[in-house]
């Protein structure tokens, strides 16, 4: 199958691409920085482009000639959108609308799964299913909505193809920005030294952690078994704080960790609680393999090898 993979250099980008890139299907791959966290991608066709170039994405669709697309090209840090929510929507919503023009022009009837966000839905101290209050919080959260309508327009307008799924919170090695890793990459450097203290922000949030690993075969399942025009969360199903995340970490380490709590790293209308509800997603004969344990052993290791 010929598979093209937007945002192929990212956390999700670049474990999707070698676990397809492993079964022999024939990638495409465009990102707009150099790829190098990828491994086994022999064969793979790497094209230069931004998704943010409407000439650079028709360009990288005309000659992949996809049967699949995986939109993952994304800003997806929710605290850089309150820094620069330009930038969030450019990437985000010009990004999307540039990749479904681009399909009204190919010869192919291709099947896109958007990955869109789980911001997106409306604050819940219950499990959030896919039929729940969309109500994003966050610049980010608004853009990822903008990004999951219109897929759907262009679905419901133009015969397109679509499938949308809802990450919550995708962790694991080669990701940075985000609380788990801030963690494990600040233990990392006090093991070596580097550092004295770990900052820290609002530990008592409460999370949906799933390794990118299992969420990169969630993506295939729907893929493969998901109904068009449908929308599907993607996560575990059950939360964790994020204390509890960093006393997980911490008991990984032989160092003295001392803690230091950074105003800096709180954000402004940062939810208590995010739990999705993965039910319509297992129906498929999807499940999580990954325990959160390990998950952050792995974390760990990256970031010390790093350090």
């Amino acid at each position: 199958m010929r598979v093209a993979i937007t945002g192929a250099g990212g956390l999700i980008g670049s474990f999707l691409a070698e676990r397809l890139s492993s079964q022999g299907h024939d990638l495409h791959l465009l990102s707009r920085s150099p790829i190098e966290n990828i491994n086994g991608l022999s064969g793979a066709a790497i094209h230069n482009g931004d998704i943010r170039d409407r000439a650079s994405v028709e360009r990288f669709l005309k000659d992949a000639e996809p049967d699949l697309i995986y939109h993952l090209a994304a800003q997806s840090l929710p605290s850089q959108s309150w820094k620069d929510p330009h930038l969030t929507f450019d990437v985000n919503v010009n990004g999307t609308i540039n990749i479904l023009e681009a399909m009204k022009g190919l010869k192919k009837d291709a099947l896109l799964l958007s990955v869109c966000s789980s911001a997106e839905y409306k604050a819940s101290v219950n499990p959030i299913s896919e039929d729940d209050p969309l109500d994003p919080s966050s610049p980010y959260g608004i853009s990822k909505l903008a990004q999951d309508h219109f897929t759907q327009i262009y679905a419901n307008l133009y015969g397109l193809r679509t499938i949308r799924c809802r990450p919550f919170f995708l962790i694991g090695p080669r990701k940075n920005g985000d609380a788990a890793s801030s963690f494990a990459k600040q233990i990392a450097a006090i093991e070596k030294g580097h550092q004295k203290v770990l900052n820290v922000g609002n530990l008592l949030a409460i999370r949906d952690l799933l390794d990118v690993r299992d969420g990169v075969m969630a993506m295939e399942t729907l893929a493969e078994k998901g109904k068009e025009g449908e929308a599907y969360n993607i996560c575990s199903g059950s939360g964790i704080s994020l204390e509890q995340t960093l006393s997980l970490l911490i008991s990984m380490s032989t160092a003295e960790i001392k803690t230091k709590e950074d105003r800096a790293l709180f954000r402004p209308n940062d939810l208590p609680k995010v739990i999705g509800n993965p039910q319509k997603l297992m129906k498929l004969g999807w499940k999580p393999h990954h325990r959160i344990e390990s998950t952050l052993k792995d974390i760990l290791d990256y970031w010390r090898s790093r350090s």
